[in-house]
């Protein structure tokens, strides 16, 4: 029990010294659309030859951004099934769920104050659905983001979500939105490899069309959860 409470502590310092080191090596510049296009097959040539450690570094950089709350973890998410494939999917939703439950205790602890002020306009329109069933409110919060993906992650710590069910809805909740996302990169990864440059007109190829399509079936989903919230 004493360990769980020192690594609670630790899980917000880990917090801070990658704010740190994420600014300090300037990762967010490194983070934009143009950069992975314009230079996607040197990356899936270095994940051949390196591909470990390019895994190591892909969930490392992920946990970072959802520890942060940077919003581009749905970028993160495409680039990742464009150069991993469906192997993506093994690894995103544990990277996203180990980066949220960081949050979620900075929320609880060291954080609490910062992040109860920035989620002030939030707390009373959620208030209710988090009291009646915590669980399945964030679980149809995770599968239509109806709030910013950084609110769902720190707002349950205000209503004294456990962290065991806030890590069962957090991963199950994000599996299906992670698993359309990969399908869609797989059908960007297929235009690269065709040899255009995506642009607007991409949305009419089967398989980015195929994937918005089961995109808009999971949008019905928390219909079904509705008459639990």
């Amino acid at each position: 029990m004493e360990l769980f409470k020192n690594l609670k502590l630790l899980f917000p310092l880990f917090l801070v010294c990658g704010i740190i080191v994420f600014y300090f090596l300037e990762l967010n510049e490194l983070l934009s659309l143009d950069i992975f296009l314009n230079n996607y097959f040197k990356f899936k040539e270095f994940i051949t030859v390196n591909p470990f450690s390019s895994y190591f570094i892909y969930i490392l950089i992920y946990i970072l951004v959802v520890s942060f709350s940077i919003p581009i973890a749905s970028f993160l998410t495409i680039c990742g099934g464009a150069l991993f494939g469906w192997y993506a999917l093994s690894i995103i939703p544990f990277a996203a769920t180990f980066g949220s439950i960081i949050v979620f205790i900075a929320a609880k602890t060291v954080f609490y104050e910062f992040f109860k002020n920035k989620t002030s306009s939030f707390y009373k329109t959620l208030e209710n659905g988090f009291k009646k069933n915590d669980v399945v409110y964030l679980l149809s919060l995770r599968l239509i983001p109806l709030v910013p993906f950084w609110v769902a992650n720190v707002i349950p710590a205000f209503f004294n979500m456990k962290l065991n069910l806030y890590i069962l809805a957090t991963f199950f909740g994000i599996l299906p939105g992670t698993f359309i996302y990969i399908w869609f990169s797989i059908g960007l990864e297929q235009i690269l490899i065709e040899g255009y440059k995506p642009d607007f007109s991409i949305y009419n190829h089967p398989a980015i069309l195929g994937s918005f399509t089961a995109l808009g079936i999971l949008i019905l989903l928390p219909i079904f959860f509705k008459k639990k919230l």
